[in-house]
């Protein structure tokens, strides 16, 4: 084989397996997105609370924890 066939067979194979993580990594078609919620505004009385600059700086603390995040949960009816 020649130089230059062996460059073509090696891009032709990556752009397969590319193609193919691509597919076999998609969600499955039952997973859907579903519709936007609608909160509302938020209250005058919430907006009208002001701290004092610095406070809220301040007061923040670092605790370390190994419970998993509440994002990574897909709840489903």
């Amino acid at each position: 084989m020649s130089v230059r066939r062996i460059g073509l067979t090696t891009a032709l194979l990556t752009l397969a397996l590319l193609a193919a993580w691509w597919f076999l990594s998609a969600p499955p078609a039952y997973l859907e997105v579903g519709p936007a919620v609608d909160l509302g505004g938020v209250a005058g009385s919430i907006l009208a609370v002001e701290a004092p600059p610095g406070t809220f700086a301040a007061s923040l603390e670092r605790v370390p924890s190994d419970v998993p995040g509440h994002d990574d949960l897909l709840l489903r009816e």
